[in-house]
């Protein structure tokens, strides 16, 4: 096995278990409260936003928890509840970009408790599932995105040719299938040969919307060479091949996101590492 190969493999695990690794996390010191719903952990948000909360009836504080609901709610009171705290919380942040989108609110064991606006799920710290598409030419070539400026989080950066959430009542696969439609034109038949649908890690900090909890779903494919990504929604600024020698450096760098660099780089160090065994160039 080539040393040269070996140490940069070793620099990029490095790199990987950096981005990987969550913050230490001190609910009196950040002044954070669990979020419970019907008496289940589902977030976790500032004290600020479970105070303004409680001041509209929508929930109670109790000790280190804001408490929605009640075992005993309907699915329809429910509903409302967490419908009057979106719009509450959009008055009092002035969101900048309301996606009209609902996410599911994800419980104990995936148990879906509810459903909530996505522009209001980072300020609530609500877990989110994002579903990614690792497209490659060969052994050499990934197919990667820029985001377009005019989004509003990590505008103008790099990332995998296919990434979204989960929307409210979608299977990840499903999730996956309309993703790639909407962001890259990439249908099954361009595709001659893809992995299982799987759970990279679970990504947790704290961003400018609130705090981020998601779990990050990734699908490695080899697409056909005839191939060529195209854009329906609008959210992908360009498209453009990229070799593995120019993707290292761009993500040391933080051109791409930090999502997208835990999925590329999980599949740089598998393909590396095989072919630094095997002797292959």
């Amino acid at each position: 096995m080539n040393n040269r190969s070996i140490n940069e493999i070793n620099n990029l695990r490095a790199f990987f278990y950096k981005l990987c690794s969550p913050p230490i996390h001190d609910n009196k010191k950040n002044k954070f409260l669990i979020i419970m719903i019907n008496k289940k952990k589902c977030g976790i948000s500032s004290i600020e936003t479970c105070e303004i909360l409680q001041q509209h009836g929508l929930g109670y504080i109790n000790g280190t928890n804001l408490h929605i609901g009640n075992e005993n709610i309907s699915v329809k009171d429910l509903g409302e509840l967490l419908l009057n705290a979106t719009k509450i919380l959009k008055s009092e942040y002035k969101i900048k970009k309301w996606n009209n989108e609902l996410l599911d609110i994800i419980g104990p064991n995936y148990e879906i408790l509810g459903y909530i606006e996505r522009s209001a799920a980072r300020i609530l710290g609500f877990k989110t599932r994002s579903v990614h598409m690792n497209s490659w030419l060969n052994n050499k070539e990934l197919w990667v995105s820029k985001r377009s400026h005019k989004k509003t989080i990590d505008p103008g950066k790099l990332e995998t040719i296919v990434g979204g959430l989960v929307s409210k009542g979608e299977k990840p696969e499903q999730a996956l299938t309309r993703e790639c439609y909407e962001e890259a034109n990439l249908i099954e038949r361009n595709i001659l040969a893809s992995s299982k649908l799987s759970r990279i890690f679970n990504i947790k900090k704290n961003t400018e919307e609130g705090y981020q909890i998601e779990e990050l779903l990734s699908k490695t494919s080899l697409l056909k060479e005839s191939f060529y990504p195209k854009n329906n929604d609008g959210e992908v600024a360009i498209f453009k091949k990229m070799r593995i020698e120019e993707i290292t450096p761009e993500i040391l760098s933080d051109s791409f996101t930090i999502e997208s660099s835990i999925i590329i780089l999980s599949d740089i160090i598998k393909l590396m590492t095989i072919r630094n065994y095997l002797n292959i160039s």
